[in-house]
């Protein structure tokens, strides 16, 4: 168990890293870029409206709020295919207010903390698509359904005109934010093992597989133990492995696009028992379960360009087999992607819910405009149901249980308009950016009781600038 002393060490050094990111950022800008040096910043400006959603986080009725997300980076070539780079992140609001794209389920009124800093060898193959990576980093698939994080791993990636493969070993240490030091329950001691393979079978067309273990190495409170709400609570020990088949029309190329994923998962999970706040023993039950994720779209021949689609996912609940049959997500995807066909990354599952793929079943109905290259919008219909009434569910924005029996979750309405600012210039520096406005709509069904045939809504006005 880290002391406070450990914690607050580790704290300043997070600082001091975020500082010196800031200062690198600082000095190249005023003298001018090196050949093997890169600096920027991005900032975010963004405003938010948003009906009661989730009085457990402290966001229980209609809010408004006004926030900066500042992220400095620096990227320096250390020697011949030898990289650095860094990125902090620096969060201030005028309210408690949940952070969406990247950064995942984050509840917060501010904090300063580190997002990324790796270093990255890609001297091991001749393929200019190959590197070696260490450190604190990214990962992310195209349909986020399984990693889009930031998170501290070891990865190798290959990508060539005909193939596509990745591998890493992962494991967080910490939160890395001054707010969230601490890491949750279940994210201590959990080791991630991930490789995919994909293959370009014809011009446009991939099919590919692959294969993920999470592993909790922590062991759960012994017999008689006192428990308290950091204590482990379940032990994973899943491995998951699926089949990809889809066309670059998924990201906005060609006249048709699909998309077909088939995930297994296979495994135990230990439950840990309680009488009050004593640990009494612990339960162990096999896990087989499954799911499906689909679509397809089409370029409609327009003179304005738009593509329409249809996509259904589903995600195994359980049901009279009981929660041996419950699928779970992995916990380090964002469900967030292209499968619109647009330029930015829309919630696969609803903006407002954004629910766990798990125990879930959403079928999806989208049109995506884009006039020319500096102007797009997107439009989603979602009906959200459980695949099981009876099981859990989760929701990133709707916390708490629902009525059981009853699987309509409801049915939802995105928005996404963008106005993208490719070529923007102040004095020497070139940068880029975007002014979108995000609207999300839910109508609440018959699993949220009393709150049926409520419409609830989140408004989001962002002006980001990349420099």
């Amino acid at each position: 168990m880290e002391t406070e002393t450990d914690v607050s060490k580790t704290r300043r050094t997070a600082l001091l890293v975020l500082l010196l990111c800031l200062a690198l950022t600082g000095s190249a800008r005023a003298a001018g870029k090196g050949s093997g040096t890169e600096t920027g910043v991005r900032i975010k400006v963004s405003a938010l409206v948003e009906s009661d959603s989730d009085p457990e986080f402290g966001l229980a009725g209609d809010r408004e709020s006004l926030y900066l997300d500042l992220k400095p980076w620096f990227r320096s070539t250390l020697a011949p295919h030898w990289t650095f780079y860094t990125r902090g992140q620096l969060f201030a609001s005028t309210s408690t207010t949940r952070l969406d794209s990247e950064e995942g389920n984050i509840v917060s009124d501010g904090f300063v903390g580190l997002r990324q800093v790796w270093v990255d060898y890609d001297g091991l193959t001749p393929y200019p698509g190959e590197s070696l990576r260490v450190g604190l980093q990214r990962l992310r698939t195209d349909d986020g359904l399984f990693l889009d994080t930031d998170i501290e791993a070891l990865a190798w990636r290959f990508d060539t005109t005909l193939l596509d493969a990745n591998l890493f070993a992962a494991q967080r240490f910490a939160g890395w934010r001054t707010d969230s030091w601490h890491l949750e329950d279940e994210e201590r001691g959990r080791l991630d093992l991930y490789g995919d393979l994909a293959w370009q079978w014809r011009p446009g067309h991939w099919l590919g597989g692959f294969l993920m273990y999470q592993k909790d190495r922590d062991a759960l409170p012994g017999t008689g133990e006192v428990i308290d709400a950091e204590s482990r609570r379940t032990r994973r020990d899943f491995l998951w492995f699926g089949l990809r088949a889809d066309s670059d029309g998924r990201n906005r190329a060609g006249a048709a696009g699909y998309w077909l994923t088939l995930m297994g998962l296979t495994g135990s999970r230990e439950d840990l028992r309680t009488e009050g706040t004593v640990a009494t023993g612990s339960t162990r039950q096999d896990v087989n379960a499954w799911a499906a994720d689909l679509g397809v779209s089409w370029a409609l021949p327009l003179p304005l360009p738009v593509r329409v689609g249809a996509a259904w996912a589903m995600a195994g609940g359980g049901g009279e087999q009981g929660t041996g049959r419950l699928f779970a997500a992995s916990g380090l995807g964002s469900n967030r992607s292209r499968f619109a066909g647009s330029r930015s990354r829309i919630y696969r599952f609803g903006d407002f819910l954004r629910p766990e793929f798990s125990n879930l079943q959403v079928s999806t109905l989208f049109a995506t405009i884009q006039p020319d290259e500096r102007y797009e919008g997107v439009i989603l219909f979602e009906d959200v149901r459980l695949d099981d009434p009876d099981g859990p569910y989760s929701s990133d924005l709707m916390a708490g249980s629902v009525v059981p029996g009853s699987g309509n979750i409801g049915q939802e309405l995105d928005i996404c308009l963008t106005r993208y600012l490719d070529t923007m210039q102040w004095r020497s520096i070139k940068g880029r950016g975007y002014l979108r406005l995000r609207s999300s709509m839910l109508l609440a069904g018959a699993a949220y009781g009393d709150d049926e045939d409520s419409l609830l809504y989140r408004v989001t006005l962002d002006f980001f600038l990349d420099f």
